[in-house]
Protein backbone atom coordinates (compact mmCIF):
# COMPACT_ATOMS: atom_id res chain seq x y z
CA UNK A 1 0.00 0.00 0.00
CA UNK A 2 2.53 2.35 0.81
CA UNK A 3 3.87 2.14 -2.89
CA UNK A 4 0.81 3.15 -3.62
CA UNK A 5 0.79 6.24 -1.47
CA UNK A 6 3.89 7.18 -3.27
CA UNK A 7 2.82 6.81 -6.70
CA UNK A 8 -0.44 8.77 -6.30
CA UNK A 9 1.15 11.64 -5.08
CA UNK A 10 4.32 11.18 -7.62
CA UNK A 11 2.09 11.00 -10.70
CA UNK A 12 0.12 13.82 -9.63
CA UNK A 13 3.38 15.93 -9.61
CA UNK A 14 4.85 14.34 -13.02
CA UNK A 15 1.31 14.68 -14.49
CA UNK A 16 0.98 19.01 -13.23
CA UNK A 17 5.09 18.99 -14.68
CA UNK A 18 3.67 17.81 -17.98
CA UNK A 19 0.63 19.81 -18.28
CA UNK A 20 2.41 22.87 -16.57
CA UNK A 21 4.20 22.98 -19.96
CA UNK A 22 1.34 23.05 -22.52
CA UNK A 23 -0.57 25.93 -19.67
CA UNK A 24 -2.28 28.49 -22.06
CA UNK A 25 -1.74 26.37 -25.25
CA UNK A 26 -4.42 25.61 -27.50
CA UNK A 27 -2.68 24.02 -30.71
CA UNK A 28 0.11 21.88 -31.47
CA UNK A 29 1.40 24.24 -33.93
CA UNK A 30 1.95 27.04 -30.17
CA UNK A 31 3.23 23.95 -28.57
CA UNK A 32 5.90 23.71 -31.02
CA UNK A 33 6.56 27.33 -31.13
CA UNK A 34 6.88 27.20 -27.45
CA UNK A 35 8.68 24.51 -26.88
CA UNK A 36 10.06 23.49 -29.73
CA UNK A 37 8.41 19.91 -29.83
CA UNK A 38 5.20 18.27 -31.28
CA UNK A 39 4.14 16.39 -28.63
CA UNK A 40 4.50 16.07 -24.99
CA UNK A 41 6.30 13.10 -23.55
CA UNK A 42 8.95 13.91 -21.06
CA UNK A 43 9.73 16.98 -18.94
CA UNK A 44 11.39 19.73 -20.82
CA UNK A 45 13.66 23.01 -19.99
CA UNK A 46 11.48 25.89 -21.32
CA UNK A 47 10.47 29.34 -20.38
CA UNK A 48 7.29 30.97 -19.35
CA UNK A 49 6.46 34.60 -20.11
CA UNK A 50 3.47 35.77 -17.89
CA UNK A 51 1.83 38.84 -19.28
CA UNK A 52 2.18 41.98 -16.22
CA UNK A 53 3.30 45.18 -15.09
CA UNK A 54 6.49 44.31 -15.66
CA UNK A 55 8.29 43.92 -18.41
CA UNK A 56 10.69 41.14 -17.26
CA UNK A 57 7.94 38.76 -15.78
CA UNK A 58 9.93 35.88 -18.02
CA UNK A 59 11.27 33.33 -15.97
CA UNK A 60 12.84 29.39 -17.04
CA UNK A 61 10.75 26.55 -15.87
CA UNK A 62 13.75 23.24 -15.73
CA UNK A 63 12.77 19.76 -16.20
CA UNK A 64 10.52 18.47 -14.71
CA UNK A 65 9.45 21.38 -12.33
CA UNK A 66 5.49 21.53 -11.04
CA UNK A 67 3.14 23.94 -10.57
CA UNK A 68 0.20 24.91 -7.72
CA UNK A 69 -1.88 21.90 -8.36
CA UNK A 70 1.53 19.94 -6.58
CA UNK A 71 2.18 22.89 -4.59
CA UNK A 72 -1.01 23.13 -2.87
CA UNK A 73 -1.32 19.58 -2.61
CA UNK A 74 1.64 19.68 -0.40
CA UNK A 75 0.38 22.64 1.77
CA UNK A 76 -2.37 20.42 2.86
CA UNK A 77 -0.29 17.72 3.59
CA UNK A 78 1.80 19.94 5.91
CA UNK A 79 -1.63 20.95 7.43
CA UNK A 80 -2.04 17.34 8.76
CA UNK A 81 -0.74 16.66 11.95
CA UNK A 82 0.86 13.42 13.21
CA UNK A 83 -2.08 12.58 15.41
CA UNK A 84 -4.34 12.36 12.86
CA UNK A 85 -5.94 15.48 13.12
CA UNK A 86 -5.94 18.74 10.32
CA UNK A 87 -5.39 22.06 11.34
CA UNK A 88 -7.03 24.40 9.09
CA UNK A 89 -5.79 27.40 11.04
CA UNK A 90 -2.45 26.24 10.25
CA UNK A 91 -3.57 25.89 6.63
CA UNK A 92 -4.93 28.67 5.57
CA UNK A 93 -2.82 31.90 7.97
CA UNK A 94 0.62 30.38 7.33
CA UNK A 95 0.24 27.99 4.48
CA UNK A 96 -2.13 29.92 1.74
CA UNK A 97 -1.09 33.13 3.31
CA UNK A 98 2.18 32.61 2.36
CA UNK A 99 1.69 30.59 -0.63
CA UNK A 100 1.74 33.52 -3.23
CA UNK A 101 5.08 34.34 -2.22
CA UNK A 102 6.22 31.48 -4.74
CA UNK A 103 3.24 30.01 -6.26
CA UNK A 104 3.53 28.91 -9.79
CA UNK A 105 0.66 29.30 -12.40
CA UNK A 106 -1.69 29.63 -9.48
CA UNK A 107 -5.52 30.45 -10.47
CA UNK A 108 -7.56 33.64 -9.73
CA UNK A 109 -9.76 32.34 -7.02
CA UNK A 110 -7.04 30.85 -4.79
CA UNK A 111 -4.48 34.16 -5.29
CA UNK A 112 -7.33 36.12 -4.12
CA UNK A 113 -8.37 33.77 -1.34
CA UNK A 114 -4.50 34.05 -0.19
CA UNK A 115 -4.45 37.82 -0.02
CA UNK A 116 -7.55 38.28 1.81
CA UNK A 117 -6.77 35.79 4.41
CA UNK A 118 -3.86 37.70 5.59
CA UNK A 119 -6.30 40.36 7.08
CA UNK A 120 -6.25 39.82 10.57
CA UNK A 121 -9.48 39.72 11.28
CA UNK A 122 -10.65 36.99 9.10
CA UNK A 123 -10.37 33.69 9.70
CA UNK A 124 -10.38 30.22 7.77
CA UNK A 125 -13.90 29.79 8.02
CA UNK A 126 -14.89 33.58 7.04
CA UNK A 127 -12.67 34.27 3.87
CA UNK A 128 -15.16 35.85 1.97
CA UNK A 129 -12.86 37.47 -1.04
CA UNK A 130 -13.51 39.16 -4.38
CA UNK A 131 -11.15 39.25 -7.11
CA UNK A 132 -10.92 40.30 -10.48
CA UNK A 133 -11.05 38.20 -13.58
CA UNK A 134 -10.67 39.53 -16.99
CA UNK A 135 -11.62 42.57 -15.88
CA UNK A 136 -14.65 41.36 -14.19
CA UNK A 137 -15.47 40.84 -10.27
CA UNK A 138 -16.19 37.55 -9.10
CA UNK A 139 -17.49 36.64 -5.49
CA UNK A 140 -16.47 34.18 -3.54
CA UNK A 141 -19.76 32.57 -4.03
CA UNK A 142 -19.39 32.19 -7.28
CA UNK A 143 -16.07 30.57 -6.84
CA UNK A 144 -16.33 27.09 -8.30
CA UNK A 145 -13.16 26.18 -9.99
CA UNK A 146 -10.99 23.22 -9.26
CA UNK A 147 -8.33 24.60 -6.74
CA UNK A 148 -10.39 22.56 -3.82
CA UNK A 149 -10.35 18.81 -5.83
CA UNK A 150 -6.48 19.57 -7.60
CA UNK A 151 -5.04 19.68 -3.33
CA UNK A 152 -7.19 17.06 -1.30
CA UNK A 153 -5.28 13.96 -2.47
CA UNK A 154 -3.64 14.09 0.87
CA UNK A 155 -6.85 14.63 2.70
CA UNK A 156 -7.61 11.11 1.26
CA UNK A 157 -4.46 9.57 2.08
CA UNK A 158 -4.27 10.29 5.42
CA UNK A 159 -8.07 9.64 6.67
CA UNK A 160 -8.56 6.29 4.05
CA UNK A 161 -10.59 4.33 5.84
CA UNK A 162 -12.47 7.03 7.58
CA UNK A 163 -15.02 8.43 5.04
CA UNK A 164 -16.69 10.96 7.57
CA UNK A 165 -13.58 12.37 8.31
CA UNK A 166 -12.21 12.82 4.86
CA UNK A 167 -15.42 14.81 4.15
CA UNK A 168 -15.13 16.60 6.74
CA UNK A 169 -11.74 17.65 6.38
CA UNK A 170 -12.42 18.42 2.55
CA UNK A 171 -15.23 21.06 3.14
CA UNK A 172 -13.30 22.80 5.84
CA UNK A 173 -10.36 23.25 3.16
CA UNK A 174 -12.53 23.61 0.63
CA UNK A 175 -14.15 27.00 2.16
CA UNK A 176 -10.90 28.93 2.95
CA UNK A 177 -10.55 29.31 -0.53
CA UNK A 178 -13.66 28.30 -2.65
CA UNK A 179 -17.93 28.96 -1.89
CA UNK A 180 -19.42 27.48 -4.97
CA UNK A 181 -21.20 24.07 -4.61
CA UNK A 182 -18.94 22.96 -7.58
CA UNK A 183 -15.84 23.21 -6.20
CA UNK A 184 -17.29 21.33 -3.01
CA UNK A 185 -19.03 18.60 -4.77
CA UNK A 186 -15.74 18.01 -7.31
CA UNK A 187 -14.05 16.71 -4.19
CA UNK A 188 -15.86 14.77 -3.05
CA UNK A 189 -16.53 12.99 -6.38
CA UNK A 190 -12.85 12.75 -6.95
CA UNK A 191 -12.17 11.69 -2.95
CA UNK A 192 -14.81 9.05 -3.54
CA UNK A 193 -13.08 7.31 -6.47
CA UNK A 194 -9.27 7.22 -5.01
CA UNK A 195 -11.01 6.21 -1.75
CA UNK A 196 -12.85 3.16 -3.77
CA UNK A 197 -9.66 2.80 -6.00
CA UNK A 198 -7.90 2.38 -2.04
CA UNK A 199 -10.01 -0.35 -0.91
CA UNK A 200 -9.45 -2.37 -4.15
CA UNK A 201 -6.46 -4.21 -5.79
CA UNK A 202 -5.24 -4.18 -9.24
CA UNK A 203 -6.87 -7.84 -9.17
CA UNK A 204 -10.05 -6.99 -8.30
CA UNK A 205 -10.62 -3.17 -10.18
CA UNK A 206 -12.74 -2.87 -13.32
CA UNK A 207 -13.69 0.48 -14.41
CA UNK A 208 -17.48 -0.98 -14.84
CA UNK A 209 -17.60 -1.38 -11.03
CA UNK A 210 -16.09 2.03 -10.25
CA UNK A 211 -18.54 3.08 -12.20
CA UNK A 212 -21.33 1.52 -10.21
CA UNK A 213 -19.91 2.98 -7.25
CA UNK A 214 -20.18 6.42 -8.25
CA UNK A 215 -23.36 6.14 -9.09
CA UNK A 216 -24.90 4.52 -6.21
CA UNK A 217 -22.97 6.00 -3.38
CA UNK A 218 -23.17 9.67 -5.14
CA UNK A 219 -26.55 11.37 -3.39
CA UNK A 220 -24.26 10.20 0.32
CA UNK A 221 -20.76 10.97 -0.97
CA UNK A 222 -21.51 14.21 -1.61
CA UNK A 223 -24.12 15.33 0.82
CA UNK A 224 -23.38 17.41 3.33
CA UNK A 225 -24.80 17.19 7.01
CA UNK A 226 -22.30 18.24 9.80
CA UNK A 227 -23.73 21.97 9.27
CA UNK A 228 -24.05 21.56 13.08
CA UNK A 229 -20.70 22.69 13.37
CA UNK A 230 -20.26 26.15 14.86
CA UNK A 231 -17.21 26.95 12.39
CA UNK A 232 -19.65 25.60 9.52
CA UNK A 233 -22.88 27.13 10.70
CA UNK A 234 -21.03 30.79 11.31
CA UNK A 235 -19.45 30.22 7.61
CA UNK A 236 -23.08 29.35 6.67
CA UNK A 237 -24.99 32.62 8.22
CA UNK A 238 -22.19 34.67 6.20
CA UNK A 239 -22.70 33.12 3.01
CA UNK A 240 -26.63 33.47 3.44
CA UNK A 241 -26.63 36.80 4.10
CA UNK A 242 -28.79 38.54 1.28
CA UNK A 243 -28.13 35.98 -0.84
CA UNK A 244 -31.52 35.23 -3.38
CA UNK A 245 -30.69 31.72 -3.35
CA UNK A 246 -29.05 30.45 -0.10
CA UNK A 247 -26.54 27.58 -0.16
CA UNK A 248 -28.10 25.09 0.53
CA UNK A 249 -30.28 25.46 -2.74
CA UNK A 250 -27.67 25.61 -5.17
CA UNK A 251 -26.32 23.23 -3.55
CA UNK A 252 -29.26 20.84 -4.25
CA UNK A 253 -29.12 22.41 -8.17
CA UNK A 254 -25.38 22.05 -8.43
CA UNK A 255 -25.89 18.08 -6.93
CA UNK A 256 -28.59 17.45 -9.76
CA UNK A 257 -25.96 18.81 -12.75
CA UNK A 258 -23.59 16.82 -11.59
CA UNK A 259 -25.75 13.71 -11.59
CA UNK A 260 -26.85 14.28 -14.93
CA UNK A 261 -22.83 14.68 -16.42
CA UNK A 262 -22.01 11.53 -14.77
CA UNK A 263 -24.39 9.69 -16.90
CA UNK A 264 -22.36 11.83 -19.36
CA UNK A 265 -19.23 10.47 -18.37
CA UNK A 266 -20.77 6.54 -18.11
CA UNK A 267 -21.96 6.30 -21.85
CA UNK A 268 -18.59 7.80 -22.88
CA UNK A 269 -16.44 5.42 -21.13
CA UNK A 270 -18.79 2.28 -21.97
CA UNK A 271 -19.80 2.84 -25.13
CA UNK A 272 -17.39 3.80 -28.64
CA UNK A 273 -17.82 7.54 -28.20
CA UNK A 274 -14.30 9.70 -28.87
CA UNK A 275 -12.83 11.34 -26.21
CA UNK A 276 -12.64 14.61 -27.33
CA UNK A 277 -16.27 14.47 -28.07
CA UNK A 278 -17.43 12.89 -24.34
CA UNK A 279 -14.84 15.81 -22.87
CA UNK A 280 -17.30 18.26 -24.70
CA UNK A 281 -19.95 17.01 -23.68
CA UNK A 282 -18.81 17.20 -19.96
CA UNK A 283 -18.11 20.85 -20.62
CA UNK A 284 -13.86 20.53 -20.34
CA UNK A 285 -13.59 22.09 -23.77
CA UNK A 286 -16.42 25.45 -23.38
CA UNK A 287 -15.15 28.69 -22.61
CA UNK A 288 -15.94 29.69 -19.16
CA UNK A 289 -16.83 26.30 -17.18
CA UNK A 290 -14.11 24.36 -18.46
CA UNK A 291 -12.16 24.85 -15.51
CA UNK A 292 -15.18 24.00 -13.02
CA UNK A 293 -14.49 21.26 -10.08
CA UNK A 294 -16.63 19.18 -11.64
CA UNK A 295 -16.20 19.16 -15.22
CA UNK A 296 -12.37 18.35 -14.39
CA UNK A 297 -12.95 15.92 -12.41
CA UNK A 298 -15.13 13.66 -14.19
CA UNK A 299 -12.71 14.55 -17.06
CA UNK A 300 -10.13 13.00 -15.08
CA UNK A 301 -12.05 9.95 -13.93
CA UNK A 302 -13.01 9.24 -17.94
CA UNK A 303 -9.10 9.40 -19.18
CA UNK A 304 -8.43 7.00 -16.62
CA UNK A 305 -10.79 4.80 -17.62
CA UNK A 306 -10.28 5.18 -20.99
CA UNK A 307 -6.49 4.60 -20.61
CA UNK A 308 -7.08 2.11 -17.62
CA UNK A 309 -4.38 -0.64 -19.14
CA UNK A 310 -2.17 2.41 -20.05
CA UNK A 311 -1.08 4.76 -17.51
CA UNK A 312 1.37 6.39 -19.47
CA UNK A 313 -0.20 6.54 -22.12
CA UNK A 314 -3.78 8.21 -20.50
CA UNK A 315 -1.26 10.93 -18.79
CA UNK A 316 0.21 11.68 -22.32
CA UNK A 317 -2.74 11.73 -23.94
CA UNK A 318 -4.48 14.33 -21.33
CA UNK A 319 -1.38 16.49 -21.27
CA UNK A 320 -1.49 16.84 -25.17
CA UNK A 321 -5.71 17.07 -25.53
CA UNK A 322 -5.68 20.50 -26.32
CA UNK A 323 -8.45 23.24 -25.20
CA UNK A 324 -8.89 21.82 -22.07
CA UNK A 325 -7.63 22.12 -18.75
CA UNK A 326 -5.32 19.58 -19.62
CA UNK A 327 -2.69 19.86 -16.55
CA UNK A 328 -5.70 19.40 -13.65
CA UNK A 329 -7.07 16.63 -15.61
CA UNK A 330 -4.06 14.95 -16.13
CA UNK A 331 -3.00 15.38 -12.06
CA UNK A 332 -6.29 13.62 -11.64
CA UNK A 333 -5.99 11.09 -13.75
CA UNK A 334 -2.36 10.59 -12.86
CA UNK A 335 -3.09 10.62 -9.13
CA UNK A 336 -5.56 7.75 -9.60
CA UNK A 337 -3.22 5.76 -11.88
CA UNK A 338 -0.99 6.02 -8.56
CA UNK A 339 -3.30 4.74 -6.20
CA UNK A 340 -3.97 1.56 -8.55
CA UNK A 341 -0.90 0.67 -9.96
CA UNK A 342 1.61 2.35 -7.75
CA UNK A 343 5.45 3.00 -8.54
CA UNK A 344 5.47 0.49 -11.15
CA UNK A 345 3.36 3.04 -13.46
CA UNK A 346 5.94 5.49 -13.33
CA UNK A 347 8.34 4.78 -15.88
CA UNK A 348 12.14 5.78 -15.65
CA UNK A 349 11.72 8.93 -17.64
CA UNK A 350 9.65 10.86 -15.07
CA UNK A 351 11.39 9.93 -12.31
CA UNK A 352 12.99 12.98 -12.16
CA UNK A 353 10.19 15.37 -11.21
CA UNK A 354 10.81 17.86 -8.89
CA UNK A 355 10.96 17.29 -5.18
CA UNK A 356 11.06 13.66 -5.78
CA UNK A 357 12.56 12.25 -2.49
CA UNK A 358 10.36 14.82 -0.21
CA UNK A 359 6.93 13.93 -1.91
CA UNK A 360 8.06 10.31 -1.09
CA UNK A 361 8.46 11.19 2.51
CA UNK A 362 5.26 13.20 2.53
CA UNK A 363 3.69 10.24 0.82
CA UNK A 364 5.16 8.18 3.61
CA UNK A 365 4.00 10.78 6.70
CA UNK A 366 0.14 10.22 5.36
CA UNK A 367 0.79 6.30 5.22
CA UNK A 368 1.98 6.32 8.96
CA UNK A 369 -1.00 8.60 9.93
CA UNK A 370 -3.39 6.68 8.22
CA UNK A 371 -2.29 3.44 9.94
CA UNK A 372 -2.38 4.99 13.29
CA UNK A 373 1.39 4.57 14.38
CA UNK A 374 1.04 4.46 18.28
CA UNK A 375 1.85 7.34 20.00
CA UNK A 376 4.58 6.68 22.81
CA UNK A 377 2.40 8.86 25.23
CA UNK A 378 0.12 6.13 24.94
CA UNK A 379 1.77 3.46 25.92
CA UNK A 380 1.14 1.88 29.10
CA UNK A 381 2.07 -1.64 28.81
CA UNK A 382 4.89 -3.79 26.93
CA UNK A 383 3.04 -3.71 23.66
CA UNK A 384 5.91 -2.46 21.22
CA UNK A 385 8.55 -4.15 19.55
CA UNK A 386 11.36 -3.93 17.79
CA UNK A 387 10.80 -2.88 14.54
CA UNK A 388 7.53 -1.36 14.91
CA UNK A 389 6.45 2.52 13.83
CA UNK A 390 5.89 4.99 16.97
CA UNK A 391 4.78 8.46 16.96
CA UNK A 392 6.42 11.42 19.36
CA UNK A 393 5.92 15.04 18.66
CA UNK A 394 7.65 16.97 17.63
CA UNK A 395 9.91 14.30 16.20
CA UNK A 396 7.36 12.72 14.14
CA UNK A 397 7.64 8.84 12.90
CA UNK A 398 10.27 6.93 14.18
CA UNK A 399 11.42 3.08 14.10
CA UNK A 400 12.47 1.10 17.32
CA UNK A 401 15.95 -0.58 16.93
CA UNK A 402 16.57 -1.61 20.70
CA UNK A 403 13.36 -2.47 23.14
CA UNK A 404 14.64 -3.82 27.00
CA UNK A 405 12.08 -4.68 29.47
CA UNK A 406 13.85 -3.79 33.09
CA UNK A 407 12.40 -4.67 37.04
CA UNK A 408 11.98 -1.71 38.92
CA UNK A 409 11.41 -1.71 42.82
CA UNK A 410 9.55 1.60 42.60
CA UNK A 411 6.64 -0.31 41.82
CA UNK A 412 5.11 -3.81 42.23
CA UNK A 413 3.20 -3.80 39.53
CA UNK A 414 5.14 -2.56 36.62
CA UNK A 415 8.54 -2.36 34.95
CA UNK A 416 10.74 0.31 33.34
CA UNK A 417 10.61 -0.55 29.21
CA UNK A 418 13.09 1.66 27.56
CA UNK A 419 12.74 1.98 23.65
CA UNK A 420 15.72 3.39 21.09
CA UNK A 421 14.12 5.09 18.04
CA UNK A 422 15.55 5.92 15.16
CA UNK A 423 13.23 8.98 13.68
CA UNK A 424 12.63 9.48 10.22
CA UNK A 425 13.57 13.17 10.72
CA UNK A 426 17.47 11.57 11.57
CA UNK A 427 17.02 12.00 15.36
CA UNK A 428 17.50 9.64 17.13
CA UNK A 429 16.14 9.05 20.80
CA UNK A 430 15.98 6.69 24.09
CA UNK A 431 12.33 6.75 25.85
CA UNK A 432 12.01 5.48 29.66
CA UNK A 433 8.26 4.50 30.68
CA UNK A 434 7.25 2.70 33.06
CA UNK A 435 4.98 0.01 32.11
CA UNK A 436 1.90 -2.15 33.49
CA UNK A 437 2.77 -5.44 33.74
Amino acid sequence: MISRYKASLKLLAIADALGYMSEGIDSQEDLKKKIGIDKIETFHKWENHKPGRFQDNKFTVNEGEYSDVTQMSLAVARSIQYDGEMDHNYFAKRELANWDKYERCGGNTVRGASTNIRKKQVKWNTNFHEHKRKGKTRDYRNCGANGVAMRVLPIVLAFHKNWHKIKDNIFANAIVTHGHPRAIIGAFLYASVLEYILDNSLDTFTCKKLLDHISSNYDDDCCIPFFRNADYKEWLSIWDKNQAKVFKDLYSEILDETRNKLDILKDGITKSKAIEETLDDLGCTQSGIKRYGTSTILGGILMFCKYIDKPEQGIIKTVNTFNTDKKVIAAFAGSLYGALYGESAIPDKWKNVQDAQYIETVASKLFDISNNAKLISDIVTDCVNVGDKVRFEPHGVGIIKRKDLVETKRFKNKKMLMIFVEFESGQSCQFKKYVNI
